[in-house]
């Protein structure tokens, strides 16, 4: 006996399962009840639910008494883990544990795509017969085309029960030619998050290494912890190996990064010297809310491994290693290191450029302290803030007869307060007093500064007390387009005390005077440095906001000597009585299009002392980057030479998938480049290939110049998961883009 339920115009939807605890649900256009032979016949826009799973057809036919369920036509099956299974027929038992599927096509949580003639599901084992597997999506415009890569096995096993997918007797093909044949293999089910494996293999050439060949192991051990292990062979500088263990812990992680090679024809400045290597490690842990604790050390054979190995940038010119401890609250800072700094600039290497030779510095703060405090409250009507710099520092910088700088131990302990207010009048014109204060104890063995001031050892105190006026008055029009602003800046600052005299300087020795440090009222970089004049500084700001996303601001002004010693160098911009003009520029548009000018010119003859320039862009299938840098020589500040350089960037999306690249550093005081590369790169949803050709000119030991070949390969589920987040990854000129 025959029931029929139909409706033309609606769904019906049943619960057609006896289990009431995990029912399946039933919804189509008609349902036929088959009572002579227990069964439900659904047709049309069938659907039906269970768990987690969804089948979709043309018709399903549930009988009773095998408890199976049998779909025909546009069958499509989302499973439990996110899969999606397209076929022909196919036949599952009620629970969906067990089935068979007929000309099968099915797309995976992470894109891979299965294409079969059977399919077998039993239990937690799904078996394809004469399976495809790739992970590439099929062209558009000509779907009948092979994809880049793909794997045809005899037999492909998705084990659930283990999580891996076996393939039998396969052949791996690319653009549908075959190139490999493999009996066994197994990968990561896709729905495995972390598993031991072979990562996407790196080869290329370099004119010191030779041919080189990469192929990293990745050993999942532990959920929160692993090891990747990375065997690298040069046919010209021996063998290295990489070790790196990563683990992560309930309130912090650590790493610890092994490197070794050895190389039985090693022949530099200091004869043979065949084993080499390093210890690199970093971490943090957060002992409660407010307070962390970590840090980031290196032990190396010696100064020039890692980058012969190309481990770092070639261009490294030091190391630091430090422990650290930061506290972090509302209104107050602490941080205590423990750092060693050293230079990777030689030890005793004679300089040709200078007629000098360059010696190993390294210092050690043991520790260095920070403190920053500001008040909760409201001091007369303003803000007052407290800071603190501890330091204790010894610097193993011993004299030559071709250096005679000599540098010992330096502690000081330097304590500052500040107090400021800002009040607005009816007018809009804003005032801001500020009082600050500022007291310091040193203690110094004899020393030579780098700019030849020499003092005694000693132990003495330095104060200095000022005062302040911020005098601004912003003038603002909004019009059609956008708002303008223009805002004549004031400062005025009346200092007393704090000589820089005997005072050795170790933090101070870097000042780069331009816009961004015109109203600073401590325009030196650290604290062995402080002004200790009157001063005045003077400018104008204008700013431009279109209401069309282009954005435009532009500053220039001056810093006058009024009173007491100047304590700044001449060649700073900084150490006449009127200092350099100094103007900035800067231009964006919607983070498209950045432009960048700073500038500082003579305050007597108007000549260029300095100039920086620098060009950004992303336009689509368009980004780069242009920069160029020119400053007068500061020898003072270490120095001796004029610096004139420019750098550059680009990258060009050809399409979707190809994208060609190239970068450049040339110097034009030295009339020499630096470095240049080119290179390709093709990289989609499966695969990526990437090719870079690249210079580089550093003589330095065993460093020369060098030219390389990089090749990269990746296929997705391979050791390779993801394509490049951003093009600014493919070069290092390209930081802005990161």
């Amino acid at each position: 006996m025959t029931q029929q339920s139909h409706a033309a115009d609606q769904v019906v939807a049943k619960q057609v399962s006896p289990d009431k605890a995990a029912p399946l649900l039933l919804q189509a256009n008609d349902l036929v009840y088959d009572n002579r032979n227990n069964r439900v016949i659904a047709r049309g826009n069938v659907e039906i639910y269970y768990n987690d799973n969804v089948l979709l057809a043309d018709e399903v036919i549930y009988d009773k008494s095998a408890n199976t369920l049998t779909a025909m036509g546009n069958v499509r099956l989302k499973d439990s883990d996110g899969s999606v299974v397209n076929a022909e027929r196919l036949t599952l038992s009620s629970d969906f544990r067990d089935g068979f599927i007929r000309s099968l096509r099915a797309l995976t949580q992470d894109d891979t795509r299965v294409a079969a003639s059977n399919a077998y599901k039993k239990g937690d084992k799904t078996i394809f017969e004469n399976g495809v597997v790739t992970s590439c999506k099929p062209c558009e415009a000509h779907p009948e085309r092979p994809p880049i890569w793909r794997i045809k096995s005899e037999r492909v096993i998705d084990d659930k029960t283990d999580l891996n997918v076996y393939y039998e007797n396969s052949i791996f093909e690319v653009f549908g030619v075959p190139v490999a044949w493999i009996p066994w293999f197994y990968t990561p089910d896709p729905s495995v998050q972390q598993r031991s494996g072979f990562l996407a293999p790196v080869y290329g050439s370099n004119s010191s290494l030779g041919y080189l060949a990469a192929i990293p192991y990745y050993w999942a051990i532990s959920p929160n912890y692993d090891l990747t292990l990375i065997p690298e062979f040069t046919t010209q500088a021996g063998y290295l190996m990489q070790a790196d263990w990563r683990q992560r812990l309930w309130n912090g992680q650590y790493e610890v990064q092994f490197a070794g090679a050895f190389n039985d024809q090693a022949q530099d400045f200091f004869g043979d010297r065949n084993w080499r290597g390093s210890v690199e490690t970093k971490g943090g842990f957060a002992l409660n809310g407010h307070w962390t604790i970590g840090w980031n050390a290196i032990i190396e054979s010696d100064d020039t491994f890692r980058r012969f190995y190309l481990l770092d940038d070639i261009y490294a010119t030091e190391r630091v290693s430090s422990v650290f401890l930061t506290g972090l609250g509302d209104r107050n800072y602490f941080n205590m290191t423990v750092a060693r700094y050293g230079n990777l600039t030689g030890a005793n290497v004679y300089d040709f450029e200078t007629d000098t030779y360059e010696k190993t510095v390294t210092a050690t703060s043991y520790p260095v302290i920070d403190y920053n405090y500001i008040h909760n409250k409201p001091v007369f009507g303003g803000e007052l803030s407290f800071d603190l710099n501890a330091l204790a520092l010894s610097v193993n910088d011993p004299a030559t007869a071709t250096s005679p700088v000599t540098r010992g131990t330096m502690d000081h302990i330097v304590t500052q307060a500040e107090w400021r207010r800002t009040l607005t009048d009816d007018i809009g014109e804003r005032f801001t007093p500020f009082v600050l204060g500022r007291a310091d104890l040193y203690n110094v063995s004899n020393f030579q500064d780098i700019d030849g001031v020499s003092g005694p050892a000693d132990t003495f105190t330095r104060e200095m007390i000022g005062v302040g006026l911020d005098y601004r008055y912003p003038f603002v029009a909004n019009t059609e387009t956008g708002s303008h602003v223009i805002e004549p800046v004031v400062q005025v600052i009346a200092r007393g005390g704090g000589s820089n005299k005997n005072v050795p300087n170790e933090d101070s020795q870097s000042l780069v005077f331009d816009d961004t440090l015109l109203f600073d009222i401590n325009k030196f970089s650290g604290y062995d440095r402080i002004e200790n004049d009157t001063r005045t500084n003077f400018g104008l700001q204008y700013t431009y906001q279109n209401y069309n996303g282009v954005s435009f601001r532009a500053i220039g002004g001056e810093s006058v000597h009024l009173a007491g010693n100047n304590p700044f160098d001449p060649t700073t911009g900084l150490g006449t009585d009127a200092s350099d003009y100094v103007f900035g520029g800067y231009l964006d548009y919607m983070n498209r299009f950045r432009f960048l000018a700073q500038i500082r010119v003579n305050e007597q003859d108007f000549a260029l002392s300095s100039q920086s320039y620098s060009l950004q862009t992303k336009l689509g299938f368009f980004q780069g980057t242009l920069s160029y840098v020119s400053v007068q020589a500061q020898p003072e500040l270490g120095f001796p030479n004029s610096r004139d350089e420019i750098a550059g960037f680009a990258a060009v999306k050809l399409n979707d998938e190809w994208t060609v690249f190239g970068d450049l550093r040339y110097d034009i005081e030295l009339s020499q480049w630096v470095r240049n590369s080119a290179g390709i790169q093709y990289a989609d949803e499966c695969f990526i290939l990437s090719v870079t050709y690249q210079q580089t000119y550093i003589s330095y030991l065993d460093l020369v110049p060098s030219t390389s070949v990089l090749v990269r390969v990746g296929i997705k589920g391979f050791g390779q998961q993801t394509a490049p987040s951003s093009i600014g990854d493919l070069s290092p000129e390209a930081a802005v883009f990161r």
